[in-house]
């Protein structure tokens, strides 16, 4: 078996959805006062689940079901085979509670390695980086967080509630022991407000949106609209107009300043839309090896 090839000692699977074949399952179809009035139980191997939905029961056969056809994708993971998973999402769960960022997953088109946060910048047709995790050891708490998103605002909010997470769940002692992991994702450990990583003296951000204008106004170099007309790229259009979006503007940059290739990974870290950002040709899925 050919070894993956590792794209970048510093930067750094699916198959089509499809369904286990359902298991024969004997449903109790009325309802259950020591259940919850959950009606449909599960009567296999003496399996005291119960559910208040139909379709929950089915996908629960899944657990009961010898046919693993889901393997975690992680390079070297034990989770393969006999020991895989039954269920696409329990899989995926799986990827993300039990891996890190820094967990190296091979494509399945050209073989190569790729750590977890890059995924979807490699192959975004193989591999959705739907969740972004928290950045402390052990700890599932994760918020859906996608690039295709076009509001800033659902971004906002999904930031948000990691913040949060990190300054009310975990206490300070235990963010400052994690100091350089967190400031890898780009928090400050004292406050969980973000880090520029580009200018990390100059201050923090409270939140996504701070942040946003700080990068635009600072660092950014393009257009305030990606717009292909001469209106749109001398900014003359309607401060509304849809091509002023982050992804748009990202594309039509028009220099990428060395320090912005150095931390690109903790940007999209903060910033999924980053992986719109003409800095990642090194990292991109080239099809199959030859």
């Amino acid at each position: 078996m050919q070894t993956p090839r590792k794209i970048s000692s510093e930067d750094s699977l699916s198959t089509p959805t499809t369904r286990p074949q359902a298991l024969a399952i004997q449903l109790a179809e009325t309802p259950d006062k020591n259940k919850n009035n959950k009606a449909f139980r599960c009567s296999i191997d003496k399996c005291q689940a119960s559910f208040k939905r139909k379709v929950d029961l089915k996908r629960h056969g899944g657990v009961h079901s010898k046919d693993r056809k889901y393997d975690c994708r992680a390079l070297d993971c034990p989770r393969t085979g006999v020991r895989g998973f039954a269920r696409e999402d329990k899989r995926n769960d799986h990827e993300y509670a039990g891996h890190d960022d820094d967990t190296l997953f091979t494509c399945p088109t050209c073989g190569n390695a790729i750590t977890r946060d890059l995924v979807s910048v490699h192959s975004p047709w193989t591999f959705n980086g739907l969740y972004r995790t928290c950045p402390l050891p052990r700890c599932p708490f994760k918020v859906y967080h996608r690039a295709s998103w076009d509001s800033f605002t659902l971004h906002e909010q999904a930031l948000g509630k990691l913040q949060a997470h990190l300054s009310e769940k975990h206490e300070l002692k235990q963010r400052a022991d994690c100091s350089n992991l967190l400031a890898r994702s780009a928090f400050d450990f004292e406050t969980a407000r973000l880090i520029c990583p580009l200018c990390p003296s100059l201050g923090i951000f409270p939140s996504l949106g701070s942040f946003h204008e700080h990068f635009f106004q600072d660092h950014f170099h393009g257009p305030v609209c990606g717009g292909s007309s001469f209106t749109h790229n001398s900014g003359f259009c309607e401060e509304t107009c849809p091509y002023r979006s982050i992804r748009f503007r990202l594309v039509k940059c028009s220099a990428i300043p060395r320090e912005i290739r150095e931390h690109r990974r903790t940007i999209l870290r903060i910033l999924p839309q980053f992986e719109f950002y003409p800095v990642w040709e090194d990292i991109k899925c080239r099809g199959k090896a030859r």
